[in-house]
């Protein structure tokens, strides 16, 4: 059977071996709930439980060069769409143009929440040089997401992106 750590064993195996530079593992979990939304709290607690295994995986397995992976491996958490912040009439969420990641590894200024929300649940902006809340921007696109991404793993951005906008408000 899938498991989402079963696939990240497998992806650390290859980092450690040094034949990937990049994974994308994902769970087999129905996160689409229009409906009935209780069901995502034991979905929430098994890819946490994963990831606290994952974590520790990295911890305990060393590169080529003789460093634990978890000195240079970025692990994003993130999906491809946010849910509405209210229950729907039958007690689901239903699509929202904002979502949420999750960053942990080197390079990331950890132990904070960058971003937020309006009254309304709109994305607030953020200060790029800074990471703190800036009302004055929208809030943060992908574009400016994965730009930081490529600037963490030492790509520069402008060679894939027009006028990108890094965060490095969040880079160590």
């Amino acid at each position: 059977a899938y498991s989402l750590a079963g696939d990240a064993a497998n992806a650390i195996r290859l980092l450690a071996d040094d034949v990937i530079r990049c994974a994308s593992v994902s769970t087999d979990f129905v996160w689409d709930t229009h409906n009935d939304n209780a069901e995502q709290t034991d979905q929430y607690q098994s890819l946490f439980t994963d990831l606290d295994v994952i974590m520790d995986a990295l911890a305990k397995t060393p590169s080529k060069s003789g460093a634990m992976l978890s000195e240079d491996t970025v692990v994003v958490v993130v999906s491809e769409m946010g849910r509405t912040p209210a229950y729907n009439g039958t007690g689901g969420r239903d699509h929202w143009p904002f979502t949420s990641a999750l960053i942990i590894g080197p390079g990331i200024t950890g132990g904070r929440s960058v971003g937020g929300y309006t009254d309304l649940y709109a994305g607030v902006g953020v200060n790029p040089a800074t990471g703190e809340l800036d009302s004055a921007r929208p809030g943060i696109d992908a574009r400016a997401f994965g730009a930081t991404l490529l600037a963490l793993g030492d790509v520069d951005p402008g060679e894939y992106l027009l006028n990108p906008e890094v965060l490095t408000g969040v880079l160590a």
